[in-house]
């Protein structure tokens, strides 16, 4: 006997619930920027057409993160599926993961919002270095 304990453990039950959590958090995020943008429209007197053909680009980089964000929790969800305990190891291996996904709203607002000449420009100036 060794005298050592083993590696503590956490509840794979609890720890998946926490998971989808997040990545249910971060899919809310990405809306929010649209539900601003239908209130601007609004105040515009815009109808839906004029609101769908100036938010295109918003529209689409939403519908995009949404899946990327869907298809990665369901790759989590199948690969964890018969995990019977999360060592602490595990455990920061997946917050890391977490992390990527709740960055997503990020980009995703930058690329709906910002005008594509800012993406430009600082992809030129980058060059010059």
């Amino acid at each position: 006997m060794t005298g050592r304990s083993p590696a503590p453990s956490f509840r794979p039950e609890r720890f998946k619930a926490f998971v989808d959590a997040v990545v249910a958090i971060a899919m809310t995020l990405l809306i929010l920027p649209l539900t601003d943008s239908v209130a601007e429209a609004a105040a515009d007197h815009l109808d839906t057409a004029e609101f769908l053909t100036a938010h295109a680009g918003q529209l689409l980089s939403f519908g995009l993160s949404f899946l990327l964000i869907a298809v990665f929790w369901m790759g989590h969800h199948s690969q964890y599926r018969d995990v019977q305990a999360v060592t602490p190891a595990l455990l920061w291996i997946n917050v890391a993961w977490m992390a990527t996904i709740v960055w997503l709203p990020v980009p995703t607002a930058m690329i709906g919002q910002m005008e594509p000449t800012l993406c430009r420009r600082s992809s030129t100036s980058a060059r010059s270095f």
